[in-house]
This record gives structure tokens, sequence and C-alpha cells, in this order.
């Protein structure tokens, strides 16, 4: 739907209204067949847990804004400042050493205080400065500020998505310890297909309606 939608499709296209109740019809199918099963999926109690529901929430929030930020953050680069694939992906690894930063202090902070509830918390901040620093970049900033919005960004994120199945990992009972821990490793999956799909519907519509109002011989 995200990927058609808009795009392809109008949003209200029968393609896209028929996807849309199709969703619909095998979701409330999937939480009939749940409730009656013997050993189900996942146990829907959990959804009444409020700290279940608030780390797969934000486990997807995140898992959005890190697919977006690895998949466009590159293509700024090469389109607006004209850098190489290769020197693109260069620059991107101080995402990846902020993350390992942010996840290895989270990790010993963890192991020496046996707390875990500020970290999600100020990873969470330092994510949306860098995405704020990030939303301020124009054709004349400089590379450097994207690397380093980026990095801040990555020691973010280090802190939120492990601690995150750490926390729901501690609050579920063990014979749910393996269902919860999926269910939150699907949320992060599911927040990165849906992130980029949606912010790629978003970009592609604003690209179309720049190129239509600019003049046909700028085109040529």
């Amino acid at each position: 739907v995200t990927t058609w939608g808009g795009t392809q499709y109008l949003w209200s296209s029968p393609t896209i209204i028929a996807m849309l109740a199709g969703t619909l019809v095998f979701g409330t199918t999937f939480v009939f067949w749940e409730r009656h099963a013997v050993e189900p999926v996942i146990v829907l109690t959990l959804l009444k847990e409020k700290l279940f529901c608030t780390a797969n929430l934000i486990t997807f929030l995140e898992s959005i804004m890190i697919m977006s930020i690895i998949v466009y953050v590159p293509f700024f680069l090469q389109a607006v400042h004209n850098i190489t694939p290769t020197n693109a992906g260069l620059i991107m690894t101080a995402n990846i050493g902020g993350y390992f930063i942010g996840s290895a202090g989270a990790g010993k902070l963890i192991s020496e205080t046996g707390r875990y509830k500020a970290l999600p918390v100020l990873g969470g901040l330092l994510m949306l400065a860098a995405v704020f620093a990030l939303s301020l970049v124009t054709m004349a900033s400089p590379v450097a500020l994207v690397a380093a919005a980026i990095f801040v960004f990555g020691v973010g994120s280090g802190g939120v998505g492990q601690v995150m199945t750490l926390a729901v990992q501690n609050n579920s009972a063990e014979k749910h310890l393996g269902m919860t821990t999926s269910v939150t490793q699907f949320s992060s999956k599911a927040g990165g297909v849906f992130g980029v799909a949606a912010f790629g519907a978003i970009f592609y519509a604003h690209l179309l309606s720049h190129l239509k109002a600019l003049p046909t011989s700028s085109l040529q």
C-alpha cells in the first residue's frame, strides 16, 4: 500500500482500497485465529501489558527512522553533493560507529548499575536531535555536518533498540520469552519496511510536484 499509494495508484483507487480492505480482513482473521489456537503465534493477552506495547511501539518508530536515514541520506549525498556511492557509504560508517558506541555503552551501564529506564529516553532525545539537524541540511551544508548528525543518531539508536528488547525479556514469563522477543524483532523489521516505503512515497510525490512546477525547457 505504501509503495503503490500515491505513486502508481491514487490513494482512492480501487486497487489501494482493495489492498486496505484485504489487510483489515486478514488482520481480523488472524486475531480470531490466535484467540482460539492451542499454541498461538502470539498470546493476545500480552497486548494488555503496557511495557510490552510501549517497547514494541518504540522499536517500530526507531526502525522507521533508522532505515529512512540509511536509505535516503546516501541518496542525498550522491544527488546533492555529487559524492560517489563508495564515499557515501564510507560517510555512513559514522552511523555504524555511533551505534556501536551507544550499544556498548548502554550494555556496560546496565551491567554495572542494573538500571536501563533512562537509556531509551536519552537515546530517543539524541535521535530526535540528529533528525532535527538533518532536517536543516541544505545544498550549502558541509558533508561533515551530515556525518556528525548521523553519528549522533547512531549513538542514540544504540541506546534504544537493544534496551527495548532487554526490557521486554525481563518483563516476560519464561514460557513467553521466545514469543515476546520474536514480536519485538518483528516490530523492528516492520518499522523498517514501513518507513522506507512511506518516506519513499512522500519523496516521490514531492519530487513530481516540484518537477511539474519547473518550466519545460529546464527539464531538457
